[in-house]
């Protein structure tokens, strides 16, 4: 069994294993980071740390006019980054090895598959893509540490 925690972008779903997010934080005040990629909205504080705050919904080329203040907080190799969602859903347990799998079009490399679930359609980040199209944004600008 999987727990993901699924969320909206747009009109669509997605989701994240519960196993790649640290922390959901509510009502962080956004800092702004000047001459930073469109993608990214700003830094939080996140216990003690400055942490960048990415906007999915830019990444993937949404209108991302309605952020919720709900974010993400991830933590891995990369380090920790914010996600900013349009809308959060609350966790759901799924065995994804007896889930019905839809063939991924490959157009969103950062999409690892698409599951149909009881709530519909589930985009599945795979977040070593996502972070590796970050770091190139973020490269182009002189990089977030630098």
């Amino acid at each position: 069994m999987t727990q993901l925690l699924p969320f909206r972008l747009g009109l669509e779903n997605y989701a994240l294993e519960v196993t790649d997010i640290q922390e959901v934080v509510e009502n962080e005040s956004i800092f702004p980071f000047p001459a930073a990629p469109e993608i990214i909205k700003g830094v939080i504080g996140f216990h003690g740390r400055i942490v960048p705050l990415i906007s999915l919904s830019a990444l993937l080329g949404f209108s991302d006019h309605n952020l919720c203040q709900r974010f993400i907080v991830l933590t891995n190799e990369h380090g920790p980054i914010a996600l900013a969602i349009d809308q959060i859903k609350a966790i759901i347990t799924l065995n994804i090895n007896k889930m019905k799998h839809l063939e991924h079009d490959g157009e969103t490399p950062y999409i690892k598959e698409v599951i149909s679930s009881p709530m519909g359609m589930i985009n599945l980040f795979d977040l070593e893509k996502l972070h590796t199209r970050i770091d190139q944004l973020c490269s182009q600008h002189g990089g977030l540490h630098g």
